[in-house]
């Protein structure tokens, strides 16, 4: 099962005790994290509850971040020519005067 929880995905796998090294393994490879343990017993052997996640990625957001902050400057940019421009239709003039 998998849980999307604001940009973190957590992943809640219940996994044999034997079989549990293997496991955490193919989390590695996969670039998730270890978040918490649970030993439980169920049909008569040792079962784990595994909880892991992918870590946060502070690049990637910062990336996002300054595309963002780029896309307002530009915007403001173009709002102040589109209104400099009416400015100076009506003023019949540039802008300037």
């Amino acid at each position: 099962m998998i849980m999307n929880m604001a940009d973190k995905s957590f992943e809640v796998q219940n996994v044999e005790a034997s079989e549990l090294e293997d496991y955490m393994n193919d989390l590695a490879e996969e670039g998730r994290s270890l978040y918490n343990l649970f030993p439980i017993q169920a049909r008569g052997e040792p079962w784990v509850t595994v909880i892991s996640y992918v870590p946060y990625n502070w690049e990637a957001a910062d990336l996002k971040y300054t595309q963002r902050e780029a896309a307002g400057l530009q915007a403001e940019k173009d709002n102040q020519k589109y209104w400099a421009a009416k400015l100076a239709e009506k003023s019949g003039g540039h802008s300037n005067e």
